[in-house]
């Protein structure tokens, strides 16, 4: 008669531990994923649509994404273009020099028509403008870009305003919506003397920004209900032109990641940049068309 095999059990510590490790992978998963959707009622027919958003191209400045609209019952309603351009209001991404992707879907001046809202691209410290794609019911209509700013320490009021603002308290990221209609958002403040507070804040949105219902966490070291002094917001950045160049040569100012670094984009005479920074003959320029940060040669950038 052949003898059988013997079957060797495996040890229990020897399972629980590879239990253990798939278990971690699991939960290590779970906590790398991101929210790829927000949801609203945007058509008011008592059901929650998602705006959903899906990477579409890599380059070497980063990903971007395409967003979709999506109905209760999982029709399309609505798609945008696959462009890897940071320019175009309908296209997102998360770039080398800043993420612009979709944070907050709301009726954020209760008109009735619902805003998607995400922030510009920026790699500096300065007041967040927003993006904003209003709902029209079959297409998303694209908004100016502003900033939700606050005027003063002691009105707790913040007013939507142009993007030029460098000093002051913004609303710098929305992190969701309650039961109650609050947004609930990062707030900063940042002065001239390079000062920088965050706190986080419910928000009322109204017809002509937002109000603090509550602070779940107070700007630090600074006065939110007692003081009445001014933020100082009205300082501007510098705004400079392309010129001088030869078009008969080159006929473009190079922009690199860092001096003397890769190329990135190119500047043409009369482009128009904002200054950020300089080091050395260098300038960190945002490019005002394409919202493009990086660092140009000085000699052909005049500052107004």
């Amino acid at each position: 008669m052949k003898k059988q095999p013997s079957i060797k059990t495996i040890p229990n510590s020897i399972i629980f531990l590879v239990f253990g490790i798939v278990l971690m992978s699991i939960v290590s998963l779970a906590g790398d994923s991101r929210a790829r959707y927000l949801t609203a009622d945007i058509d008011h027919d008592g059901k929650a649509e998602s705006v959903q958003w899906k990477k579409f191209a890599t380059t070497d400045m980063g990903s971007y994404y395409q967003i979709q609209v999506i109905d209760d019952n999982g029709a399309l309603l609505w798609r945008g273009p696959k462009e890897a351009r940071d320019n175009n209001p309908y296209v997102f991404s998360s770039l080398d020099y800043g993420e612009s992707l979709p944070q907050l879907l709301f009726d954020i001046d209760r008109d009735g028509y619902v805003e998607l809202l995400a922030p510009e691209p920026q790699s500096d410290v300065s007041a967040t403008s927003y993006r904003k794609l209003r709902w029209m019911g079959r297409t998303f209509e694209s908004l100016p870009s502003q900033v939700l700013m606050m005027g003063n320490l002691g009105s707790d009021h913040f007013s939507w305003v142009s993007r030029e603002h460098t000093y002051g308290i913004w609303a710098s990221k929305f992190k969701g919506v309650n039961n109650s209609d609050l947004v609930k958002a990062d707030i900063t403040y940042y002065d001239k003397n390079g000062v920088w507070k965050g706190g986080v804040a419910l928000l009322k949105f109204t017809s002509d920004g937002a109000v603090v219902d509550r602070w779940i966490k107070p700007l630090s070291g600074v006065q939110t209900n007692t003081s009445q002094r001014e933020v100082p917001v009205a300082k501007k950045r510098l705004i400079g032109t392309v010129y001088g160049l030869d078009p008969n040569g080159d006929g473009f100012l190079s922009v690199r990641k860092k001096p003397r670094a890769k190329e990135i984009g190119r500047l043409y005479n009369g482009d128009r940049v904002e200054i950020l920074g300089k080091s050395g003959k260098w300038y960190k320029i945002k490019d005002i068309k394409s919202r493009r940060v990086g660092w140009s040669h000085s000699n052909w950038i005049m500052v107004d």
